[in-house]
Order: structure tokens, then C-alpha cells, then sequence
């Protein structure tokens, strides 16, 4: 049998291994994860910013003075926090109730 060329005295050669995956190369954010995570500000966030500094660099003389300064500053931070806010989805509308009893003129769900 050593004549036969299809029998040989080699042992079986694996396969060759596979290449390792490539390693992940550095990917820029998306636009907008990038203008989340510098809080790009409005124009409007900017106004009611300037606004709140000047309304705290003033100085009030009388008591009432005092007393408009201090809700115009309230006002001016509540503002600033809604539209700082993150939306909140509505309320989702139920199933709609079915009639008891269908008329003629009832349109059949």
C-alpha cells in the first residue's frame, strides 16, 4: 500500500484559524448626542439668563421695590426651569367603552 498515491503518512492539516475581528475604531457622536451633552441653549434660555442677572445685580430701595424684584426673579427662574424641562408624553388614550345596545343606524365596530 505504500504505492497507493491517496493514502499518505501525513497527518491531517487543521484549517488555517481565522483572522481576529476587527478591532472597533473610534466613531464621532451623532449631532445631536453632541448638542445634548454641551447644552446648546436657546436663544430664548440665553434672554431669560441675561435677564435674571441683571434682575439680581439690581438693588431695590423700598420695601415694595424689594418685594417686585423678588417675583420678578421667581418669575423669570420659573420660566427658565419650564423650558429647561424635559417634555413629558401625554396621557395615552383607554380603550374606547362599546355600546350596550346597537341601532340601525349605529355603526357596527
Amino acid at each position: 500500500m505504500p504505492d497507493d498515491p491517496s493514502v499518505t503518512d501525513q497527518a491531517p492539516q487543521p484549517a488555517p484559524a481565522a483572522p481576529p475581528p476587527p478591532t472597533p475604531t473610534a466613531q464621532a457622536p451623532p449631532p445631536a448626542a453632541a448638542i445634548v451633552a454641551t447644552g446648546t441653549r436657546s436663544e430664548r434660555e440665553i434672554e431669560l439668563e441675561t435677564e435674571l442677572k441683571s434682575e439680581r445685580d439690581a438693588h431695590a430701595t423700598t420695601a415694595a421695590e424689594k418685594k417686585q424684584r423678588e417675583q420678578r426673579i421667581n418669575d423669570l427662574e420659573d420660566e427658565l426651569r419650564k423650558l429647561k424641562a424635559v417634555p413629558t408624553p401625554g396621557p395615552t388614550p383607554g380603550p374606547k367603552p362599546s355600546r350596550v345596545r346597537l341601532t340601525f343606524f349605529d355603526p357596527a365596530d
